[in-house]
């Protein structure tokens, strides 16, 4: 039972098992929401925010930090972590260890903000989030200054979904980046 694009009518069915095979599928392409359980690595992680259509938002949030790459285990620690407003799809899991990783840094002001702003344009967004970057010391310079870190990141945008065989239809987001150090590197 699944949905191939993530928003559509899901599909179901019966599928012999020697057709399956253990994993998961690293080729997102055209999905409009992966869950960050679904990427397999880095590459993995960093293709979709890259090339996913509806990751434009994220995209520009990993350029305010031209030095730091998005890492999948720093990711998953801000969506179980550091993600808990009530209209997060993440929002009632249990805490992931931040084994490996320090100096970790939150930013609960700018997700709040992305939350009660989420049906303005990108445009408006990023502009919300330099702003609320700056007034918290994180100004362009500091960015672009800072050596070592990486991004934990999670932006599902207010993207559409539709299950009527669930009877769940309405808008999934989740705004959520950190960024931390992984330990001995």
């Amino acid at each position: 039972d699944g949905s191939p694009d993530g928003t559509s009518k899901s599909i179901h069915g019966y599928v012999p098992a020697a057709a399956i095979a253990e994993g998961l599928n690293p080729d997102h392409t055209g999905m409009n929401y992966v869950s960050i359980n679904q990427f397999v690595n880095n590459t993995d992680l960093n293709k979709y925010i890259q090339t996913g259509k509806n990751q434009k938002l994220a995209r520009e949030i990993v350029k305010l930090f031209p030095n730091s790459q998005p890492d999948l285990g720093l990711s998953k620690i801000a969506v179980y972590n550091y993600d808990h407003f009530d209209e997060s799809m993440n929002g009632e899991s249990d805490p992931t260890s931040t084994k490996g990783y320090t100096d970790i840094k939150a930013f609960p002001t700018i997700q709040k903000w992305l939350y009660a702003h989420r049906k303005a344009s990108n445009a408006t967004k990023i502009a919300g989030i330099k702003k609320l970057l700056d007034k918290e010391g994180y100004t362009a310079s500091k960015r672009a200054s800072l050596s070592g870190y990486k991004i934990g990141i999670q932006i599902v945008n207010n993207i559409s979904f539709n299950y009527p065989e669930h009877d769940m239809f309405g808008r999934k987001n989740s705004y959520t980046f950190i960024l931390g150090k992984e330990i001995g590197r």
